[in-house]
C-alpha cells in the first residue's frame, strides 16, 4: 500500500495514538491533513487497528472472546476493588494501556479510568464515568456511553 507524501509527513510530525478513537469530520484532502495532522494520524491508526484487528479505545468486537486473543485480560473477579457491581457484566483490561471496558452483552462501556485496578468507589465519585466513541468523557446512562461492537 503506497502512502502519499502528505501521509508520510503527517506520520513523521505527530505522536502515535494510544488507542482507537473515532474522528469527527476526518481530514480527506492534503490541505486538511496538514492543517489537522493529529486527526489525520488518528485516522491512519484507526485504519491500521481495523486491518490488524487491534481492539482498543472505541473499536471493540461484538464477542468478548476476541479481546482475550488480542492482549486483554478478563478481570471480572480479580483486580476489581471495593463494591463489585451487582450486574452480570464482564470487565476487561488492556494490558498495555490499562484501558477498562465492560461488556453488557448488547453493548460496551469504555471507562474513563486508566489505572491497573478498577476501583468502583472512586469511579462513582467521578461526574464523567465513561468515554464515548470519540474518546470524550461522558456521563453514565447516556446513549453516548454505549459503544456497539464491530465485525
Amino acid at each position: 500500500m503506497a502512502r502519499s507524501i502528505v501521509d508520510k509527513i503527517v506520520y513523521a510530525i505527530t505522536k502515535k495514538p494510544r488507542h482507537y478513537v473515532e474522528v469527527k469530520n476526518p481530514p480527506k484532502t492534503a490541505r486538511q491533513k496538514l492543517l489537522r495532522p493529529q486527526a489525520a494520524r488518528q485516522v491512519q491508526y484507526n485504519k491500521w487497528s481495523k486491518r490488524y484487528k487491534v481492539y482498543s479505545g472505541s473499536y471493540l468486537p461484538r464477542t468478548p472472546n476476541k479481546l482475550l486473543k488480542k492482549g486483554w485480560e478478563n478481570k471480572s473477579e480479580d483486580s476489581i476493588k471495593n463494591n463489585k457491581p451487582t450486574n452480570p457484566s464482564t470487565f476487561y483490561r488492556r494490558k498495555s494501556t490499562n484501558q477498562w471496558v465492560r461488556n453488557d452483552v448488547t453493548h460496551w462501556h469504555w471507562y474513563n479510568w486508566w489505572l491497573k485496578d478498577l476501583n468502583h468507589k472512586e469511579i462513582k465519585k467521578k461526574p464523567y464515568k465513561y468515554n464515548d466513541k470519540y474518546g470524550k468523557a461522558c456521563k453514565e446512562k447516556t446513549p453516548e456511553s454505549h459503544i456497539q461492537g464491530e465485525d
